[in-house]
């Protein structure tokens, strides 16, 4: 799933397959270990120092939450949270604290998604800095048709990795 604009800041998720491919056991409903995906992220923030991280840091049942939130972003269901105080108050965030998503802004036209990253997937020049989990972030836009392709193509990228 790409989110951005094809001339600025760009974050793009690759689901790689499951963390332990084949469970030893029977999986029961919401078994963490047999759901945990392995994400390809890349990230071209809007200075073009890009890099990238590869992490098991979204459960199959956080993968469709991310696809659900997305997708209310482009039904105008979730409402732009703003950066005060350090709050996460509006941020869709995980258990494994390597992503969130928060709305910088909303129109009938277009969005700003911030995608804040923390841990193993912050650029190495930043790391080093120990910033607090999801102050770092990347701003991209894109038109809300742009984004509910990108939810779709990140649904079907979701369908080959049920919930085990």
């Amino acid at each position: 799933m790409r989110l951005g604009s094809a001339d600025g800041p760009a974050v793009q998720l690759e689901l790689l397959g499951y963390e332990f491919p084949a469970p030893a056991r029977k999986v029961t409903e919401r078994d963490w270990d047999a759901n945990w995906l392995r994400v390809r992220g890349t990230m071209t923030p809007d200075d073009r120092r890009g890099w990238s991280f590869t992490d098991a840091c979204l459960t199959t049942f956080e993968a469709r939450e991310l696809a659900d939130w997305l997708r209310g972003v482009t039904l105008g269901e979730v409402q732009p949270s703003p950066l005060e105080d350090g709050s996460m108050e509006g941020l869709l965030s995980f258990t494994e604290p390597c992503l969130a998503f928060g709305v910088a802004s909303l129109s009938a036209e277009d969005v700003v998604i911030r995608v804040h990253l923390s841990l193993e997937a912050l650029p190495e020049r930043v790391s080093a800095t120990r910033p607090e989990l999801y102050e770092y972030y990347v701003e991209v836009r894109m038109p809300l048709p742009e984004l509910a392709v990108a939810v779709e193509d990140w649904c079907r990228e979701l369908s080959a990795y049920p919930v085990r």
